[in-house]
């Protein structure tokens, strides 16, 4: 078995400015294990452990499904530096909530990629895709460490400078990913890109 996700990936400018982004927030918070350069990218769907026979079946599906995708510009969507849960935070990321104007695009994402989805169960039952229920689109700068007891929070300063430097790139590349874990981080391997439609 292989450790398998598909995600919307970054060019090497933008990997760039989110390293600048990822050296400021150290400065405020010891205790995460941030990810590296090259590594940053917005996970579209987890698959988990793959059978290395089945990576063509997907391979196959992802080509189909990539003509019905179109780019997606991150500027039409509000952004900033925030955690999974206040209360109980485990990932800092940079959220990107979509606006008024990409709204129906997104909604329209979601269902393409719950098609996909179904698609991918009847061929590959095994796959777990409970995991996926919730979509959402983000950028994981790190993974927090230790259990807080009071409500994590973002600096004025931090979120200042992200606001000044804001990452939103138009993203056009799909791609299936081989990850593999080891005791000093994951090891990221691609698989197959796909080019999404530019309209």
């Amino acid at each position: 078995m292989i450790r398998t996700f598909l995600a919307l990936t970054l060019d090497n400018q933008e990997q760039e400015k989110l390293t600048k982004i990822v050296h400021k927030a150290k400065t405020y918070f010891p205790n995460i294990k941030w990810v590296e350069l090259n590594n940053f990218h917005l996970t579209f769907l987890f698959l988990g452990d793959t059978k290395p026979q089945d990576i063509t079946i997907i391979n196959d599906t992802l080509k189909i499904f990539a003509n019905k995708l179109t780019t997606i510009n991150l500027s039409d969507y509000n952004t900033k530096i925030s955690v999974n849960n206040p209360n109980n935070p485990k990932t800092l990321w940079l959220d990107y909530t979509a606006k008024n104007i990409s709204q129906k695009k997104f909604i329209t994402l979601k269902s393409d990629r719950d098609t996909f989805i179904n698609n991918l169960k009847l061929k590959i039952p095994y796959i777990d895709f409970k995991n996926n229920h919730q979509f959402k689109l983000h950028i994981t700068l790190g993974r927090v460490k230790i259990d807080y007891q009071t409500p994590f929070t973002i600096p004025l300063d931090l979120t200042q400078f992200y606001q000044e430097n804001p990452i939103q790139p138009i993203l056009n590349k799909l791609s299936l990913i081989q990850s593999t874990l080891s005791p000093i981080g994951p090891t990221y391997k691609e698989l197959n890109t796909v080019y999404l439609k530019n309209i």
